[in-house]
């Protein structure tokens, strides 16, 4: 309404400086439509900014759950995690702990659930200490390869020698998987 009233006391203004009223009503309509446009450039990076924040929101909670590269294991858990490979997804189940000299042995399993048989994967572990442990926090790196063939509908046992800590100063385990080669049956 209010625009409305503008736009009638901008004509009365502009019939009084000698305009014929069709021109008067020109110019309040090109007005009308500037201010429309300015409207819209003013309240336009508000919106950018919010759509911009939900579609940073939507990549970050997309991102927390999947795929992966790795798999997260803990030492206190007996489940599994899936680490992404260019080949498909492979399983990662934690096994038997011990000491072994000044570090651990750590025991894991590899789960083969794809059709095919995985050919000499590779592992690369990256470990952390418990902050607890009075250790400097790592990160720590382990590389482990030669494992031979994960046929599917497997769980193929691997043996880790971590040296630096032991069982009960480990922290948080990611276990990179990296598989290339196949065998179709």
């Amino acid at each position: 309404m209010r625009g409305k009233i503008a736009g009638f006391v901008g004509c009365l203004l502009l019939a009084a400086c000698g305009l014929d009223p069709r021109e008067a009503r020109e110019l309040q309509a090109k007005v009308e439509a500037l201010e429309t446009e300015v409207a819209l450039i003013k309240y336009a990076p508000a919106a950018s900014s919010d759509e911009l924040v939900a579609l940073s929101e939507r990549v970050a909670a997309l991102e927390a759950r999947g795929p992966r590269g790795y798999a997260e294991i803990s030492t206190s858990s007996d489940g599994y995690s899936i680490a992404n490979t260019d080949l498909g997804p492979v399983l990662v189940r934690l096994g038997e702990l011990e000491v072994h000299g000044r570090g651990s042995k750590v025991q894991m399993f590899l789960g083969n659930i794809t059709s095919v048989s995985i050919q000499n994967p590779g592992l690369i572990l990256v470990y952390t200490a418990d902050p607890d442990a009075g250790r400097p926090p790592g990160p720590y790196t382990v590389t482990h390869t030669h494992l031979g063939a994960v046929v599917p509908a497997t769980w193929v046992p691997v043996t880790v020698v971590i040296p630096e800590l032991k069982p009960d100063q480990l922290g948080e385990i990611k276990v990179f998987v990296s598989a290339s080669i196949v065998q179709m049956r």
